[in-house]
């Protein structure tokens, strides 16, 4: 949950559409090794 304070202003303006507004943007996790895991792996390689 979030609380977000606008000025009366600003919040009494009429919300513009815009094409972004409706878009559901959907990430593409990558799971790996840490760093620290990849290093110790390329010691024991070498």
């Amino acid at each position: 949950m979030a609380v977000i304070g606008l000025p009366g202003d600003v919040s009494e303006l009429d919300a513009e559409e815009t094409a972004t507004s409706a878009k559901t943007f959907k990430t593409n996790p990558v799971i790996r090794p840490s760093d620290e895991e990849l290093n110790q792996l390329d010691g024991l390689i070498k």
